[in-house]
């Protein structure tokens, strides 16, 4: 099967409304819309050769932080904020970071048949916190 520009910008929408959307579940919406049969490698394939979509970790990101209410009180700090007089040049800008040292890869490859394993320590490790500052 050869997919088309149409199924390219079919694809490219599903997977914009839901990252998630496993190959089985793109494949079955294939059939559905458009009546064609592919299979999981060849749809692999065409997502990221021609939708250029590749397999990451999903971030997860939590459901108010684009809550209309939510984004209402950013605009009113935000508007608060600018009626101060503040001198941004005389502002230190401060970003904090953290990860852990043990921290392992949540994906890995094995031999077809042979399940993927990892050795993972038994406590969870020291966790390092990053500070950084511009003026």
């Amino acid at each position: 099967v050869v997919l088309t520009d149409e199924h390219t910008a079919f694809l490219e929408n599903l997977y914009d409304k839901d990252t998630s959307t496993t190959l089985k579940e793109a494949k079955q919406e294939l059939k559905k819309h458009f009546d064609i049969d592919i299979t999981q490698s060849g749809l692999q394939k065409h997502l990221v050769k021609k939708c250029g979509l590749t397999m990451k970790k999903l971030e997860k990101i939590s459901e108010k932080r684009n809550d209309p209410a939510t984004i209402k009180a950013r605009m009113v700090w935000a508007l608060a904020l600018s009626h101060q007089n503040i001198d941004y040049m005389k502002c230190i800008f401060i970003d904090e970071a953290g990860f852990n040292l043990h921290i392992k890869r949540t994906f890995g490859r094995s031999k077809r048949g042979k399940p993927a394993k990892a050795v993972v320590p038994k406590n969870r490790g020291v966790t390092i916190s990053i500070l950084g500052a511009i003026a």
